[in-house]
């Protein structure tokens, strides 16, 4: 068999042939005969890879990866740093899951007010407007649209959206009820797969009126 041995050099730190500055003779297998550890190489053998190369290339690579792992899981933390602070101090998350429109002033009514309630208990508060709640949110809802004795709808919204609500529109059924995105009052924002379930943690809570 053919051996080819490498001198690691001591004071450089640089791989060369036997012959240059006292080192570790490195042996390879490569043909039919071997050189002595710490003997010199024929010249003209071309280049010469070693068993203790090819492992540093693998800690190398090891290395790319395990920095590459940490970077992922260092981004997807300060998200989840992000949003723990966002709601810092909160109890919880109250969805209202709004289904009723101007033809229930009752259902909306009370839903209003429980978000209302939420906040008072230092909740998030979510209020999600869909099949036929999206008409509660418009500019152009009556503003007489509201329960005897109690505060009309459109004040009930602004008031929530003030005191820090998030009210978010099913834009299916905006479409189905002709409500435009302009229509919608300052604040109220189409809902969204992230929107929705972005505010969505542990321990969250839903009522649906």
């Amino acid at each position: 068999m053919l051996y080819l041995g490498v001198v690691l050099e001591p004071d450089s730190g640089r791989l060369g042939t036997s012959g240059g500055q006292p080192g570790r003779c490195l042996l390879i297998e490569v043909g039919g005969r071997a050189t002595m550890p710490g003997r010199g190489l024929a010249s003209g053998q071309g280049p010469v890879f070693t068993k203790e190369r090819e492992e540093m290339r693998r800690h190398r690579w090891s290395t790319i990866i395990l920095i590459a792992g940490l970077l992922t899981t260092g981004v997807g933390y300060l998200a989840y740093t992000a949003r723990a602070e966002e709601h810092a101090g909160h109890k919880g998350t109250l969805v209202i899951n709004l289904t009723s429109g101007k033809e229930d002033p009752h259902a909306a009514t009370m839903a209003l007010e429980l978000a209302g309630h939420a906040l008072d208990d230092n909740r998030a508060v979510i209020v999600f407007l869909n099949v036929r709640a999206p008409e509660l949110a418009g500019k152009h809802l009556p503003t007489t649209c509201g329960l005897p004795g109690k505060p009309l709808i459109p004040e009930m919204i602004n008031t929530l959206l003030k005191r820090g609500a998030v009210f978010l529109c099913c834009p299916s059924c905006m479409k189905v009820l002709g409500v435009r995105e302009t229509d919608l009052v300052p604040g109220v924002k189409l809902a969204s797969r992230e929107s929705l379930f972005g505010g969505l943690g542990e321990g969250a809570v839903v009522f649906s009126y």
